[in-house]
């Protein structure tokens, strides 16, 4: 019976909640300067919840918009670059200066993060970018329809200083 007891209680002090595990890809994937740039980003541009609308109509459009948001790693002259922003219609694709289609490689998101890519094919980011993923889910975040879009969120720009992200500005756009 004491043995018995003991497992028992072995066993509930095995089953506590762990509060140190998570599922957050901060220090994994993405550094926590990093993500905590892009979460913040994400509290102040929050993905729109659907819209409802009269089902025995057409949709409008928005109801078609796939929604992701994007930190993008460029280099102007000699400084690099960081740009978040949130697009409405997914990705799309991109060409270098030399005309050759970059590969997004993986979304990044947990139970904070919403879906996030890394643009970055030239890996400028790498100190911020623990791992570049390589994913299939990336396919359907990409939008397969021609379609002329007006809706612009901002751009919060960085710059890469030291081995950190500086606020650089903010180019305003036109979707609050």
């Amino acid at each position: 019976m004491k043995s018995s007891i003991i497992i028992l209680f072995l066993l509930l002090i095995s089953c506590k909640d762990d509060k140190t595990s998570t599922t957050s890809i901060k220090d994994v994937e993405l550094s926590s300067e990093l993500y905590s740039k892009v979460l913040e980003y994400q509290t102040k541009h929050p993905i729109p919840k659907p819209i409802n609308y009269d089902k025995s109509k057409p949709p409008p459009v928005e109801t078609s918009f796939i929604y992701i948001y994007e930190a993008k790693f460029t280099q102007e002259n000699d400084e690099i670059i960081l740009g978040i922003t949130l697009y409405p219609i997914g990705i799309n694709d991109y060409y270098d200066s030399k005309n050759i289609k970059v590969q997004v490689n993986g979304i990044y998101k947990d139970d904070n993060l919403k879906p996030t890519y890394v643009n970055d094919p030239h890996k400028l980011g790498r100190g911020f970018v623990k791992q570049y993923l390589n994913s299939q889910d990336v396919q359907k975040f990409y939008y397969h329809r021609d379609i002329i879009m007006d809706a612009m969120y901002d751009i919060i720009l960085y710059k890469v200083q030291d081995g950190k992200l500086i606020f650089y500005k903010v180019l305003k756009g036109n979707v609050q």
